[in-house]
């Protein structure tokens, strides 16, 4: 607000965004707008865990969380398992690392879900040389379906091929 930037108009009617996301502004009927978002937790961890999961950690406002038998898995996770007809062998992907203090924090993988919702860790920098994302290499001893799938897809591939986007694309 009250920026150096301009609004643009939305496809949804009441809501203007800045004049860098027109890609955004056009499938903005589309998106779901959180305007606010609480919790009552004092400990950064446990906020993280419960902002990506939507529940309260089991273990509760403790900086020490780490996963248990009743920990929830994460909303990505929740939202690929409800929309796994999509036939896309990655069902989503996580950026820009694992967050972890002493332990891996919760929250971060499908729980009780099993391995077929699991996000795409991608941890690596994409503007480095020689950038590659290591869940695409495909492992001496291919015994999981999924992962056969992920690296045989040639889609996949091609959706991490950054060096062939448009450099203006890449710089935006």
């Amino acid at each position: 607000m009250r920026g150096e930037f301009q609004t643009i108009a939305t496809a949804a009617s009441a809501i203007r965004l800045s004049e860098h996301l027109p890609h955004t502004a056009r499938v903005m009927n589309r998106v779901a707008v959180i305007r606010r978002l609480h919790h009552p937790r004092r400990n950064h961890n446990a906020a993280a865990a419960e902002a990506l999961t939507g529940r309260t950690p089991p273990g509760g406002d403790q900086e020490l969380l780490q996963h248990d038998a009743r920990s929830v898995p994460c909303l990505g996770a929740t939202v690929a398992q409800a929309g796994a007809r999509s036939g896309f062998p990655i069902p989503f992907v996580a950026l820009p690392h694992v967050m972890y203090n002493v332990v891996v924090l919760p929250g971060q993988g499908p729980r009780f879900l099993g391995p077929g919702p699991a996000p795409l860790q991608v941890a690596d920098d994409p503007n480095r040389v020689g950038f590659r994302v290591p869940d695409l290499e495909l492992p001496a001893e291919v015994g999981v379906q999924r992962a056969f799938r992920v690296v045989a897809s040639r889609e996949v591939r091609e959706a991490f091929r950054l060096e062939a986007e448009n450099p203006a694309a890449r710089e935006r």
